[in-house]
């Protein structure tokens, strides 16, 4: 089944939908001029954009992708800081698995195991929404085995063969590197047995002399010039090409953290734990307790797509513990270990940076809060989204005097090569309830009003309809044609695209608990919002 392609909507539906957007983010006199400002450019230069757009979109659908695919993904290759202080993020895993301590390590990742093994054989069944919607699976490319590869100016991607061939994934135990084969070359999954023993057997070995997940860590140009060089020696470029395609990473940690925060900061940030930042994803296991945690480098995956994934992995673990006879490969399967070739220089350098990012990233710290609310006193129909923005923007009025820009994302992988839209949930409506409720005269009409303006725009985002991802589009296509439209570098476009707050919901929580990422550049504050929990991610400067 084809999937519709992301709209471009009408040129004016966006103007009028930017204006209501930015209005409570400036000032009467900005407001002013951002009017007269969109005004020109729809009577201009955006006809010639729209129509450049459209016939964009018509040609990458030949390739199908949509008119964003390639810009979104070079925002994140473009990125040249640190990953891990950039854009990477991390969460914890709520999986019901059979067993305990390895054993039930072992039993998730021959799930997860499990559905690239359906990718690559062209079995995998379809996601589909919670509303029964197809989904698209552009996603679950990563599947196959896929790495990051620093470059100079922007970075590339490695991308396993579709060749029938043993697939492996990556255990990374106190700063080595192991290969564990986890798919023979039919495609037949090792058994759960045969994989926990091979980890046990890496908890036995040794720390690393030296640990190059470190590379990683380290600021693109920087990363780059090791890379290549190390990459000259013929083993060290095996060992990169195992670590691009391998199916999926694996951190164990030897001690428990302190708490989920203390474990979400480590494993985002990367301050002390060491793993593989350019891996799409790693799952990040706790020797001692039982917990497990994701990596996430961004630009493969979505947390929704994620959290189909892991749900399908748990599932599959669960159906391996109850079958009588599954039908594991019965072919012998060897622990790898990697060794690197290094000199005195090399190392260093690792070290070096090593020190670097350990200084940037102790500065960073997550805070977990739990708002104690009774939610058989919340109406039914009620957007737990929108409730979860309100003490943000109240926090803020309290704290600042005013109520600036919020990221809310909004999936749109119902649309061919969809990611998400970006959804602004601050609104003259809201400002106007969260001001009243400061003042102690809030009633029930202001609270509907924000809610339904919150609700307008949630469903027109969820058409592809949004403000953001259009007027990229447009500035984009500007770009190409060598144009610089006054309303991109407006006071409206400036305020409307530059976040103060980052917020994220997960909505069921079911697999996926709490989820840290990297602040705002404008404030250093992030938030990740569920239904009864907040987690302010900040960094202290």
């Amino acid at each position: 089944m084809t999937l519709p392609r992301l709209p471009i909507p009408a040129l004016n539906e966006t103007a009028e939908r930017y204006l209501t957007w930015v209005r409570p983010l400036l000032n009467d006199d900005d407001f002013s001029h951002t009017q007269q400002v969109v005004k020109n450019f729809v009577m201009h230069e955006g006809k010639q954009l729209q129509q450049d757009l459209r016939q964009f979109a018509d040609q990458q659908a030949c390739h199908d992708k949509s008119w964003l695919s390639d810009a979104w993904l070079d925002s994140y290759l473009n990125v040249r800081k640190s990953l891990p202080l950039s854009t990477s993020g991390a969460f914890r895993l709520d999986l019901d698995l059979p067993d305990n301590g390895l054993m039930r390590l072992a039993y998730l990742l021959v799930g997860m195991a499990k559905q690239s093994a359906d990718y690559l054989s062209g079995q995998i069944a379809p996601n589909i929404s919670p509303r029964g919607e197809m989904l698209d699976m552009r996603q679950w490319l990563s599947l196959r085995g896929i790495g990051r590869i620093p470059q100079p100016h922007t970075d590339g991607y490695e991308i396993a063969p579709m060749a029938k061939q043993a697939r492996y994934i990556i255990v990374f135990w106190q700063g080595q590197a192991y290969s564990i084969p986890i798919l023979d070359a039919d495609y037949r999954l090792y058994s759960v047995t045969t994989v926990k023993n091979l980890l046990e057997s890496i908890t036995q070995d040794k720390p690393a002399a030296d640990n190059m997940a470190v590379l990683s860590l380290a600021p693109a140009e920087q990363a780059v010039e090791l890379y290549n060089e190390l990459s000259e020696v013929v083993d060290n470029k095996h060992n990169f090409q195992l670590l691009a395609h391998s199916l999926f990473h694996v951190h164990l940690s030897p001690a428990a953290f302190a708490d989920d925060a203390d474990a979400l900061r480590e494993l985002t940030f990367l301050a002390n734990e060491k793993l593989w930042a350019y891996k799409p994803m790693t799952i990040c296991a706790n020797v001692e307790n039982n917990s497990y945690f994701v990596h996430l480098e961004h630009s493969s995956y979505d947390a929704g797509a994620l959290q189909a994934m892991f749900a399908r992995g748990e599932a599959t673990a669960q159906d391996l513990a109850s079958e009588q006879s599954p039908d594991f490969s019965t072919k012998t399967a060897e622990l790898g270990k990697l060794h690197w070739q290094l000199n005195d220089r090399q190392r260093q350098a690792l070290a070096d940076l090593q020190q670097t990012h350990h200084e940037k990233a102790k500065n960073y710290q997550v805070s977990i809060t739990t708002l104690d609310i009774d939610t058989k006193l919340i109406p039914e129909r009620t957007s737990m989204d929108f409730l979860m923005q309100l003490p943000m923007q109240y926090a803020q009025l309290k704290t600042f005097g005013r109520i600036r820009n919020t990221y809310e994302a909004v999936d749109v992988s119902h649309f061919m090569a969809g990611r998400t839209e970006c959804v602004r949930p601050v609104s003259s409506e809201s400002v106007a309830f969260i001001r009243a409720l400061s003042a102690g005269n809030a009633d029930i009409t202001g609270f509907n009003n924000a809610h339904q303006e919150h609700k307008n725009r949630i469903k027109a985002c969820k058409r592809g309809h949004g403000v953001n991802r259009h007027l990229l589009g447009l500035q984009l296509m500007a770009q190409q044609r060598g144009i610089e439209p006054e309303i991109f570098n407006d006071k409206g476009y400036i305020a409307l695209t530059n976040d103060f707050l980052s917020t994220s919901s997960l909505g069921d929580r079911r697999w996926i608990g709490d989820f840290a990422f990297t602040p705002t550049p404008l404030f250093t504050q992030g938030l990740h919002e569920g239904v009864q929990r907040l987690m302010a991610v900040f960094k202290n400067t």
